[in-house]
């Protein structure tokens, strides 16, 4: 991106679609493997550079979950659970009201954990065990059924999902 912005050969307004859509094909597909393969001057571990993976994007809508991710090469996964991760093939998946979903580097690591439609947590409602929400911009799942406290407050009741 800095060589972008200091490139004096910058493409006109009408041509920029194209090159951002090369250089973020090029960024997908080429750049994060590479990174992933480089070892780390002065570390330890093989684990090549350590790089943010991008979010996803996602919608449910009828049930069904559509995906995007803004660089090629990076592939979706979704859960219903946050347990079980299945691939996203790029057309829509029936999920119910909600779903989580995540990108999956080249090299198997992951981005952080993205809900869609995942409902926020309401004091006084019942839960199932098993059954998940956000609450302070978190993800929680409940260990437990009940209501009770919020789950930032009530560990035994709730597990954070990282």
């Amino acid at each position: 991106m800095a060589e972008r912005a200091w490139n004096r050969n910058t493409p006109s307004p009408e041509r920029m679609p194209a090159a951002w859509n090369v250089f973020n094909n090029t960024l997908g597909q080429v750049t994060f493997p590479l990174l992933s393969s480089y070892k780390p001057v002065g570390l330890r571990g093989d684990d090549g550079v350590n790089y943010r993976i991008p979010l996803p994007g996602g919608k449910v809508s009828g049930g069904a979950l559509t995906a995007n991710v803004r660089n090629p090469g990076l592939a979706i996964e979704y859960s219903t659970d946050g347990v079980r991760w299945r691939p996203y093939a790029g057309s829509p998946v029936k999920v119910g009201a909600y779903a989580l979903t995540r990108t999956r580097a080249v090299d198997g690591r992951t981005s952080r954990v993205s809900p869609v439609g995942v409902p926020a947590w309401q004091g006084g409602a019942s839960y199932e065990a098993g059954a998940l929400v956000t609450h302070r911009g978190e993800l929680y799942r409940a260990t437990r059924p009940g209501s009770g406290r919020s789950p930032d407050t009530a560990p035994k009741s709730w597990t954070l999902i990282q």
